[in-house]
């Protein structure tokens, strides 16, 4: 039998309960909005790529995608013209939401299209943003006990009626993951639960693969890896939502709980170095959100309103504000110092990388 397999959850809108129309979108969105034109993305020339391709993947219902193709419109020069947007999404009822939502763009010439996998884009065709929103955390996990000082990989297997765990060897792909972290000086203690993302690896080598030059934009609630397996999560982090119920059983609603875990920031930075993704940096929501001026967001919502609260529950130092991240990757060109990594709690020897060497430019991110 396999190990646990989580169900696909569908990616929400980066502005978490926020409504797209409402301001905030234009804060979370600078990352996709106001870097696409600076100078500094095509070598200090005026005009950006031409064109300039962003891909998102699991976009939902596509309200992210109609927010930045919005603001697109509305900016000054060419990036309407340039833009190309692409969606990744292997549902056809999703790919069907997202048409309807997307109505408005789907009639201009080459500016929306539609890819089942990422798989399907080729090799360094992308300058400009791959991106994606709560992805990687709905991607399934092999679950690793730690028992008698070695590593038993879960499987699941199906007896009298009922599910039942069966302790076996760790598959390849699990053991060589688990020996990065220890030669990292992560060693899961004894008694220990933890899930491996093995699926995220090789995610992070095809965004690496398709992107020629520009930025990868990962967002996603999860930790750095000393963090992720430490004491403080021995259970590991692997939780079922079954309408808004939290549940640490898997086996009870089979195939009708979205299942999710907490990503390894660290192995994602790390396996994206080796592709060739440089490190731009690592920081929380709040933090992101904070460098790139949400207050003067708030500043125009009445205290005490619904978009207002919303606003807040993103920048929550023990809720969304701390636990969501922000990694940004660039390719291609120099490392630039983006506004929305301004407050970086998250640095290269955080994430036992060596700090950058190469000169930096400025741009708004």
């Amino acid at each position: 039998m396999s190990s646990i397999m989580p169900k696909r959850v569908f990616a929400k809108d980066i502005t978490g309960t926020v409504s797209a129309s409402r301001p905030a979108v234009d804060v979370a969105w600078r990352a996709g909005t106001l870097l696409i034109d600076e100078p500094k993305f095509n070598g200090g020339h005026d005009l950006g790529p031409d064109p300039f391709t962003m891909i998102e993947m699991g976009a939902g219902k596509g309200v992210l995608a109609r927010d930045v193709l919005t603001a697109c419109r509305r900016m000054p020069g060419s990036l309407s013209r340039r833009l190309r947007y692409v969606l990744i999404e292997r549902s056809p009822m999703m790919q069907a939401s997202q048409q309807r939502l997307l109505a408005p763009w789907i009639g201009e010439q080459g500016c929306v299209t539609w890819l089942n996998s990422l798989a399907d884009v080729p090799a360094e065709y992308v300058e400009g943003l791959v991106f994606s929103n709560e992805l990687i955390d709905a991607f399934p996990v092999h679950r690793v006990r730690i028992v008698n000082g070695e590593p038993r990989e879960v499987y699941v297997d199906y007896t009298g009626g009922r599910f039942c765990e069966d302790l076996r060897p760790c598959s390849p792909d699990v053991a060589r993951y688990l020996q990065q972290l220890a030669e990292r000086e992560i060693v899961l203690a004894e008694g220990a639960c933890a899930d491996i993302n093995v699926q995220a690896v090789v995610w992070m080598q095809d965004v690496a693969r398709v992107l020629r030059r520009g930025f990868a934009v990962t967002i996603d609630y999860g930790h750095l890896a000393h963090d992720l397996y430490g004491p403080d999560r021995k259970q590991g982090t692997l939780l079922c939502y079954y309408h808004h119920t939290a549940s640490d059983d898997p086996y009870q609603r089979v195939g009708l709980q979205d299942m999710t875990a907490h990503v390894d920031f660290s192995t994602l930075a790390a396996v994206g170095e080796i592709a060739g993704l440089q490190l731009s940096g690592l920081t929380n929501q709040m933090s992101f959100l904070t460098s790139l001026g949400v207050e003067q967001v708030l500043a125009t919502l009445e205290p005490g309103s619904a978009a207002f609260q919303s606003v807040l529950q993103l920048l929550r130092p023990n809720g969304m504000g701390s636990t969501f991240k922000i990694l940004i990757q660039h390719k291609g060109m120099a490392r630039a110092d983006l506004d929305g990594l301004r407050f970086k709690p998250f640095f290269q020897s955080a994430l036992g990388m060596p700090a950058p060497v190469e000169p930096s430019a400025s741009a708004s991110m």
